[in-house]
Parts: structure tokens; sequence; C-alpha cells
């Protein structure tokens, strides 16, 4: 099970994810102000904070399927929501969000990417990242244990997403 703090009530729920070699500590200033008009979740993903570290390959499967029960267990199994995710977290928010029809609203915030998958591998093999706002770094450390990766390639309206590795892989936006 992954641990969470569960804030405020009302509303639509709030499911805020954070970013790699991050916790959801980190979105908890932002949580404490939402929770006054509405519940908000935020949990610490796989294998990042006090959730479980569970030999496993991390996948965004694997992530999907915790969040799930993560949601079921706090009786929003079926309701809708509103998701905002960080860096790897906004990943796992646009694949929550293709995977179930009950995100409402959905909010990406430095979502990995690359013009190319021949861009992604280079920057990959170099140990660098690609963001939308060019600040952020996928490398390793912090909060994560292990190989973090993500596998999956799902359409989300605008977005593209490729394989997402910790050290440097990310999303790649179509070309417009």
């Amino acid at each position: 099970m992954l641990h969470a703090a569960d804030l405020g009530s009302g509303g639509v729920p709030l499911l805020l994810l954070h970013g790699i070699g991050g916790a959801g500590s980190s979105w908890m200033p932002v949580a404490k102000q939402l929770a006054s008009e509405r519940r908000v979740i935020v949990p610490d993903l796989l294998g990042f904070g006090q959730s479980p570290w569970p030999d496993v390959g991390y996948t965004v499967e694997e992530h999907l399927d915790a969040l799930d029960r993560l949601l079921i267990e706090r009786g929003l199994g079926d309701r809708p929501l509103d998701v905002a995710g960080h860096s790897l977290g906004a990943i796992l928010a646009a694949e929550l969000a293709a995977r179930y029809g009950r995100v409402r609203r959905l909010t990406l915030v430095s979502l990995p990417y690359f013009a190319t998958e021949e861009e992604a591998g280079h920057d990959w093999e170099d140990g660098g990242a690609g963001t939308a706002d060019g600040d952020a770094s996928l490398g390793g450390g912090g909060g994560v244990r292990g190989d973090v990766c993500v596998e999956t390639a799902v359409t989300v309206p605008g977005a593209a997403l490729c394989t997402a590795r910790a050290g440097g892989r990310g999303a790649r936006l179509p070309d417009a």
C-alpha cells in the first residue's frame, strides 16, 4: 500500500503526483492550501518516500496498479477526480487519464519530452534530461531508490509518451 497524505474534504478529489527524486511532501504546501476547498490525496509513489520498495520493475503499469489500489482503499475507485503530476508524476498522470475515464481534469508540470526518439536516446546516453521548461533533471538519487523505470507508449490529447527511465528518457511530443 502506498503511503499517502489525505487532506480536506468535499469537491472533486485531487490526486497530486510527485516527480523523480521527490516525494509527496514536495506537494504539501500546495495541497494544504487546496485542502480548504476539496479533498487532496498526495501519495509517495512506489519506491519513493515512505511507500514500499518492492523488488519489481517499476513500470508504468506497476505504478498505476499501486495508485489504483490507493484510490480504491480511499473510497475513490469509481469517483471522478482531478490529477496533477510533475515530471515522472506527469507521465503517470497522463497514463492514469488514458487508462481510466474518470479523470476530469489533468495538469502536467514539466512533462519530460523530446522532439524525436533519437534525441531521447542520445539524451539518455549522455545522462541528461529534456523537459518542457528545460530546467529539471531526471537523474537518479534523491528520493528514488533503484532504477525507476517507466515503460509505455500511449497517446493522450497533445502528447505521445515514450519510454522514460531515471537518468534521462521521457515523453515525446508529436510534431505539430
